[in-house]
């Protein structure tokens, strides 16, 4: 059992030290960002790039948002695909 408890710390450990936060500089373009994956951004407005809601984005609307800098679209890997 202490092996099993081990082993996911270890994971979840894992993932939190390969999250890479980057800022949204557009703050139209974050808070549209963040109504929709509110779980990708830490208590300092950063966006995780390795969350998967992020990650598997296949799609994103932010028309009438006033967004003049899509700057951290890149990081939404299935939405480029």
């Amino acid at each position: 059992m202490k092996n099993i408890l081990l082993l996911s710390a270890l994971v979840i450990g894992l993932r939190t030290a390969n999250a890479q936060y980057v800022s949204i500089p557009d703050s139209n373009f974050r808070l549209a960002l963040k109504a929709k994956f509110p779980a990708c951004f830490n208590a300092n407005d950063k966006m995780d790039t390795t969350c998967n809601g992020i990650l598997n984005a296949v799609s994103l609307n932010v028309n009438n948002k006033s967004i003049s800098s899509i700057q951290g679209i890149q990081y939404f890997k299935s939405y480029l695909s």
